[in-house]
C-alpha cells in the first residue's frame, strides 16, 4: 500500500470516528453507511487491526503483528525482546554478536575473537584453547588445514594494543610416559608459538612451558577425550 492510500484510509477512519456519524465494532471501523471501509485489496482497516480474509463479506478482523520493543521485529519472531530503543538488531531481534564471544559488537573493544575462547567485559580474549587443532598421536606438528585458524589467533594478537605477554601451554593425553609427555607437550608449543611469530606476533612477548599430561580437561580413557587433551592453550595478560 502507497503513502497516499494510507493517508487516505486513515484520514476516512479518523474523520468516520470523530464525526459521530460511523460506529466501531469488533476492530473493524464503519463508514457513515454502515459498511466497512476497504482499502484498494479489499481490506479492512483500522490502526490496530487488519482483515484476515479480504475475501469474506463479514469482514472478520485480527490483530496486526505488535513489536513491543519497537525494533523492526514482531513479538512472536523476536528472541531479544527487551532490546534498547535505538539500538541496531538482527533478523532475530538481538544486539549482533558477531564473533560469538558473548559480548555484543556495540561494546566489544576485540572484535574478530577466535571461537571458544574466554573473554573479559570488553570482549577481548584472556584464554584461547586451540582444541580445534588437534595433533596426532606422539606428534608437534601442524597440520596445514589448521593453519587458517593459526592465522585468526595471529591476527587478533597483532591487534591488541593491551597485550603485554602470551603464554603458550603444551598438553597431551595419558599415553606414554609421564617424562615423555613432559617434552612432547613443550615441543606442541614451540610449534605454535614459532608459528605465531612467523605471522608477525612478537616473540618478545610469547613465553613457552608445557604440562605434559597433567592438566586433561577431558577423560583420557575415550579416544574422544585424548584428542581433547592433544591441545595448547594461549593466556593473554
Amino acid at each position: 500500500m502507497n503513502y497516499s492510500t494510507k493517508r487516505t484510509i486513515s484520514m476516512a477512519i479518523l474523520l468516520a470516528l470523530t464525526s459521530g456519524s460511523a460506529v466501531a465494532g469488533k476492530g473493524v471501523a464503519y463508514d457513515a453507511a454502515g459498511s466497512v471501509w476497504r482499502n484498494s485489496a479489499g481490506e479492512c482497516w483500522t490502526t490496530d487491526f487488519r482483515d484476515a480474509d479480504p475475501g469474506t463479506t463479514g469482514c472478520f478482523a485480527e490483530p496486526m503483528a505488535s513489536d513491543t520493543d519497537g525494533d523492526g521485529v514482531v513479538d512472536e519472531q523476536d528472541r531479544c525482546p527487551d532490546t534498547p530503543a535505538g539500538v541496531s538488531v538482527d533478523s532475530q531481534g538481538c544486539i549482533p554478536d558477531s564473533d560469538g564471544d558473548g559480548v555484543v559488537d556495540a561494546k566489544d573493544q576485540c572484535p574478530g575473537t577466535p571461537a571458544g575462547a574466554s573473554v573479559d567485559g570488553r570482549g577481548c580474549a584472556m584464554k584461547i584453547v586451540l582444541n580445534r587443532i588437534p595433533f596426532e598421536v606422539d606428534s608437534d606438528r601442524i597440520e596445514a588445514g589448521y593453519a587458517a585458524e593459526l592465522r585468526q589467533v595471529a591476527d587478533t594478537l597483532k591487534s591488541r594494543q593491551d597485550v603485554k605477554s602470551v603464554q603458550v601451554i603444551g598438553h597431551t593425553d595419558s599415553l606414554g610416559s609421564t617424562r615423555y609427555n613432559q617434552a612432547l607437550s613443550e615441543k606442541r608449543a614451540r610449534a605454535v608459538a614459532q608459528f605465531l611469530v612467523s605471522e608477525g606476533v612478537p616473540a618478545a612477548i610469547i613465553q613457552v612451558s608445557g604440562e605434559g599430561e597433567t592438566a586433561p580437561v577431558a577423560d583420557n580413557a575415550t579416544a574422544q577425550g585424548r584428542e581433547q587433551n592433544r591441545r595448547v592453550e594461549l593466556k593473554v595478560n
